[in-house]
């Protein structure tokens, strides 16, 4: 088997750079139990074995499997080679969790009577396969789903004293967000350039409601545990076999999570790229202040929320400014910038502003190489997304203007490219450049079945 993180690996937070070392965290010295701080040890031995449900043996069910009824499926932690594999934690908002929910039965089930949800995972960790990994080098795909690997007939969130080390575990989080696809979209915007989704995405069970996924008390637990837990001592290695967002997120430590839902099938496009949920995001989107079914589960919350406080502390950006300066202190020549979301340019400055050559990583995985003015993307540049998407093309004053190509990954696990030169206004929307790209796919694939009629004739 690959190497496995060790289940007794502590790990000290390096706040030596923080102004916050004097905080709650430093009652425990800083030093953090991977396993879980609070837990004593008899507790640890008493928790069971740290199960995954394999993508393959997943896919051949009509919905979502559910522990102890379907154990045959799940596997143990140690029977997994990580070194051939994705590990992939799926953070998810239960569709018939409580009583009055539409298709309420009694009893709590993730999704709807539709299936739907089930069937988007499927859908997106088909998209993550194609775009985050070197499938010649990761045969296996694992996922951890609440419903499929800790006992529902027990204590679930029991369970979830080891979360830290079941997150530690894994590559990268997913959300998957089913909704109605109506009027709620028909004002959505995304822009080509991104956008902050945690505001901007207008599906109602991801924002609208004490049931949406960010007003739960435990999808917020889950995204702040997978923004801040470092990453196993073996992604270093494992690295090679990744791609796009998900091996620049590993370079550095950082577990990527990424949002697919109903627009995103809709529209053919592979998952999003969210922020990960660090600084100024924890007050916004803290767990104690959500919403929760159980308030009997609101003691592990908090008990979960501190012992993440030092990984968080420990993670906060340093805002600021490293490089050269010209004689009146400016910033000039060339340097790096910190910005307090976690954005990072390294390049060319020119009295205190991004100007020339230079790299700006977003916080969310999507990395822009190319030219600069006045603080902003002017001139030829190359964007490339998180998701594996790419733009390569011409920007003015921060957004895409004039000849340009979109290259995308599809469901159709394909590659298509588009022309951006001839859109209406200066900028196009990406509403707009998957329109066209659909169209382009519709129009190749008719050529397919077109040739392949002729072949056979």
């Amino acid at each position: 088997m690959g190497s496995l993180c060790s289940s007794v690996k502590k790990v000290k937070p390096d706040n030596s750079n923080n102004s916050n070392n004097n905080s709650s965290s430093s009652s425990i010295n800083n030093e953090i139990n991977i396993v879980n701080v609070s837990s004593t040890v008899s507790e640890v031995q008493l928790l069971p074995p740290i199960r995954f449900i394999p993508y393959d043996k997943l896919k051949e069910l009509s919905s979502f499997s559910r522990y102890p009824d379907n154990a045959d499926i799940c596997v143990n932690e140690d029977q997994i080679d990580r070194s051939k594999s994705l590990i992939i934690f799926i953070s998810h908002c239960w569709l018939r969790g409580w009583e009055g929910a539409t298709g309420w039965d009694g009893r709590p089930h993730p999704d709807n009577d539709k299936h739907e949800k089930f069937q988007l995972i499927l859908e997106a960790v088909k998209h993550l396969r194609l775009s985050q990994t070197k499938t010649a080098l990761v045969k296996e795909t694992y996922l951890w789903i609440d419903y499929g690997c800790i006992n529902q007939n027990a204590d679930p969130a029991g369970e979830l004293k080891q979360l830290d080390k079941i997150v530690q575990l894994c590559d990268l989080m997913l959300t998957v967000i089913a909704d109605s696809y109506d009027n709620e979209w028909k004002s959505f915007k995304l822009s080509l350039l991104g956008s902050n989704l945690f505001e901007d995405y207008k599906a109602k069970s991801w924002y609208d409601g004490p049931y949406a996924y960010l007003n739960r008390c435990w999808c917020r637990v889950e995204m702040l545990f997978a923004a801040n837990i470092p990453l196993c001592e073996d992604s270093a290695e494992r690295v090679k076999n990744f791609s796009g967002g998900l091996a620049e997120a590993v370079k550095k430590n950082r577990r990527p999570h990424y949002l697919y839902g109903t627009y995103e099938k809709m529209m053919d496009i592979t998952p999003q790229a969210l922020e990960p949920l660090r600084n100024a995001c924890f007050d916004k989107y803290n767990p104690l202040t959500g919403f929760i079914t159980k308030k009997s589960d609101l003691r592990k919350i908090s008990e979960l929320v501190e012992e993440l406080k030092p990984y968080i502390d420990a993670n906060k950006a340093i805002v600021g400014y490293i490089g050269d300066r010209n004689e009146a202190g400016q910033m000039s020549g060339k340097g790096t910038y910190t910005f307090l979301n976690d954005d990072v340019y390294d390049g060319e400055f020119e009295d205190d502003k991004m100007s020339g050559s230079g790299t700006l990583t977003f916080a969310n995985g999507d990395v822009y190489k190319g030219e600069f003015k006045d603080d902003k993307m002017n001139g030829q540049g190359r964007l490339f997304y998180a998701n594996g998407d790419m733009y390569i093309g011409s920007f003015k004053d921060g957004k895409v203007c004039g000849k340009g190509k979109f290259r995308a990954l599809t469901g159709t696990l394909r590659v298509f490219e588009i022309s951006t030169d001839n859109f209406d206004g200066d900028s196009p929307e990406m509403w707009q450049v998957l329109k066209a790209l659909k169209n382009s796919i519709a129009e190749q694939e008719k050529d397919d079945v077109s040739n392949s009629e002729n072949t056979e004739s």
